[in-house]
């Protein structure tokens, strides 16, 4: 550190940049595998470690990889950690519309109506049959004729009758008048007078069917359509109109998580036309303290701020983000800071 101090004065961001940088180099310098650690200690002490060894190892080296699992996780990029949260909230989204659908019903057979066709059969024979084989009593009263039998005697009432030598002789037949049949055995009915007609008739009009309203688009629908115009937009190279429409996001989106998508596109946008983007950092973590990007807008503010201004900020960075991107940097800086001081 003192030869950085030698060499860039005061400069301590650039010192800890190059810092990062090496640490960075270090990090990504190929480990040596097991068979070339052997024959490096084959070299040191041949009589512990044997050519026999060196061989062995060679031979077992493609099967015991020596991965570089004991290196320290490296943080995500903040735009891949969003994209990888955002994915990971679709799939949760997904699972959790698939959980609630409900299993359908199974359809239950229907009664045939067969059965029911025969039983009305067999009940409407049975009672035309009823009706026209009985004593004819009932066709009687459903015609409104009479049969000439029902009005004569019986035979043996009216025949001479002969008992020995004496000759019985019957009453005289009394003859009963028939009534004049009609040539047709059932009478006519008298058809029904028409009734007549109402004095007003009243116009009926068709009911008019009421034209559907249109449905209004929820609000995760108008915020998603705003995103795609601002992408496209910003495909097309209209940055101004770009960030109208992710602003528009912002003002109406609430604490959506495409809100906060929209306000790292906005950072982003900002920073390419040399906008002010303390501003839009503080509007940020006054919305969402603990956001997907607070990492990052909290580490901007600390690099703006001036003075005891800057150790205070990146202290409480610090105490808020104990495992952030930015921790190196400012752990790094309180350390000078505190070096310096008397």
């Amino acid at each position: 550190m003192t030869h950085e101090r030698d060499t860039f004065g005061d400069d301590l961001e650039l010192a800890a940049l190059l810092d990062d940088v090496r640490e960075h180099v270090a990090r990504a310098r190929p480990v040596p595998d097991f068979a070339e650690v052997v024959a490096r200690a084959h070299g040191e002490d041949p009589e512990r470690i044997n050519a026999a060894m060196v061989d062995e190892a060679r031979a077992l080296a493609s099967v015991i990889p020596l991965s570089a699992a004991s290196e320290p996780e490296v943080p995500l990029d903040p735009p891949f950690a969003a994209f990888v949260g955002e994915v990971r909230d679709a799939v949760r989204d997904d699972l959790a519309e698939r959980s609630l659908v409900g299993i359908p019903q199974v359809p239950l057979p229907r009664r045939p109506l067969r059965a029911w066709g025969w039983a009305a059969l067999a009940v409407a024979a049975a009672t035309l049959l009823w009706v026209f084989s009985g004593d004819g009593a009932l066709l009687q009263r459903l015609t409104g004729t009479a049969q000439p039998e029902f009005y004569q005697a019986p035979r043996d009432q009216v025949e001479t009758l002969t008992a020995g030598e004496a000759e019985l002789v019957a009453p005289p037949r009394v003859v009963i008048p028939r009534a004049p049949i009609d040539a047709s055995p059932v009478e006519a009915l008298a058809e029904p007078e028409p009734l007549p007609p109402p004095a007003t008739e009243l116009a009926i009009e068709a009911p008019v069917e009421a034209k559907p309203r249109a449905a209004r688009p929820s609000r995760a629908d108008r915020l998603r359509a705003l995103d795609q115009e601002a992408q496209a937009l910003w495909q097309q190279g209209d940055l101004d109109g770009a960030a109208a429409r992710f602003q528009e996001i912002v003002r109406t989106g609430g604490k959506d998580r495409r809100v906060q998508h929209a306000f790292g596109d906005l950072f982003v946008l900002t920073r390419e036309r040399g906008g002010d983007e303390p501003e839009l950092w503080g509007a940020y973590l006054e919305r969402f303290p603990r956001g997907l990007h607070a990492d990052e807008a909290r580490a901007g503010l600390c690099r703006r701020a001036d003075g005891d201004a800057r150790v205070t900020c990146w202290r409480a960075y610090l105490e808020d983000f104990p495992r952030g991107a930015q921790r190196k940097r400012a752990e790094r800086l309180l350390a000078a800071q505190a070096a310096e001081a008397p």
